[in-house]
């Protein structure tokens, strides 16, 4: 397979807001789950009909039932701030202005794209899950949950194996230390003050 990440994103600027992918997708999930949870308190905690466990109600059970529109909001919006995620996570990697790893070695390259597609996979999954999570839908809502966390878990590996060069001794590129490090000036007087 030919190496597809630099020449893929060749002509994509880099931008400074990539962190607000992360941000925007947990936010919009807790707060999906705490509008689901909130409403179900405020509805006196009722009982859905099939379901697995009659003590506690699972997020689905909730949604199946009520406040539907919000679910597959917060799906979606959650699922496309993931795959902005992982574009993200990956971007930086290969961006000329982050890192700049043209010659990052092939398996590595080819495994972002990978990693890529799984998260994709996951997001779609996700969307189609809130979708068709309906009470008379079992089957098909397992199929979707499997593809979500099964996708989620695939670009997480595969993420994680892609980065973990990183993980030896100090960072080689310059591009680590310039996105993650504070400059000099700001560390030596909280140096001073620790002394």
């Amino acid at each position: 397979m030919a190496v597809l990440w630099p020449r893929a994103l060749k002509h994509v600027s880099p931008t400074s807001c990539l962190w607000l992918f992360p941000l925007v997708a947990g936010l919009s999930w807790f707060t999906t789950i705490s509008i689901l949870l909130a409403r179900w308190l405020a509805l006196d905690q009722p009982r859905y009909p099939g379901r697995v466990n009659p003590d506690v109600p699972f997020i689905s059970d909730i949604a199946a039932f009520t406040f539907k529109p919000v679910f597959v909001t917060g799906c979606t919006v959650t699922g496309l701030s993931f795959a902005g995620t992982m574009f993200a996570v990956h971007h930086v990697r290969y961006a000329g202005a982050f890192y700049g790893l043209d010659d990052d070695v092939a398996w590595r390259q080819n495994t972002s794209v990978f990693a890529l597609v799984a998260g994709l996979a996951a997001a779609v999954s996700l969307f189609f899950l809130s979708v068709f999570d309906t009470v008379d839908a079992h089957v098909r809502h397992r199929y979707l949950l499997m593809g979500t966390f099964g996708g989620l878990g695939l670009s997480a590996v595969l993420t994680a194996a892609v980065w973990w060069d990183q993980t030896w001794g100090p960072a080689k590129f310059a591009g680590l230390r310039r996105w993650l490090d504070p400059p000099v000036r700001e560390l030596k007087p909280l140096k001073n003050a620790l002394q």
